[in-house]
């Protein structure tokens, strides 16, 4: 699936295939992504001999804790019909991108064409941006 809150909150195992094989582990998608970041990094380590020492003052710093927080009334609106708005900007898309795949389309309407990929392009960034949005407000409500 593309969506990764669905498989965060799905997911108990994850069956992944990467360049170096199948890798199957426990967890959700967003600690295999975390796992495999740690399994690169230690790939470039040991591909490079000659290790630098890190100091101290060069470590990122710890990241603070989220102060926990409860949603106002605008963004428990905003996160309760986050569904339906996702489900319409996903049906638009789909509608346009039917109508583009459309051969008769190109027979009649080709000029239109710029301007339905235009605005499929700004429906699947506005998807995107609902998608993230929509995560954010989860992690408030955890």
């Amino acid at each position: 699936s593309h969506d990764r809150y669905f498989l965060d909150r799905i997911c108990d195992q994850v069956v992944a295939f990467e360049e170096s094989g199948v890798v199957v582990g426990p967890g959700n998608f967003s600690y295999y992504l975390q796992k495999r970041r740690e399994r690169e990094v230690r790939a470039r380590q040991a591909a490079n001999p000659v290790a630098r020492t890190v100091r101290k003052e060069d470590k990122e710093p710890a990241a603070r804790p989220v102060r926990s927080r409860k949603l106002s009334f605008k963004e428990q609106r905003e996160l309760e019909g986050m569904e339906q708005t996702i489900l319409a900007a996903e049906t638009r898309a789909a509608e346009l991108e039917t109508t583009l795949h459309d051969p008769a389309f190109y027979a009649s309407r080709a000029k239109d064409a710029p301007g339905l990929l235009a605005e499929l392009e700004r429906t699947k960034a506005e998807i995107v941006r609902l998608y993230a949005r929509w995560q954010e407000l989860e992690q408030v409500t955890k």
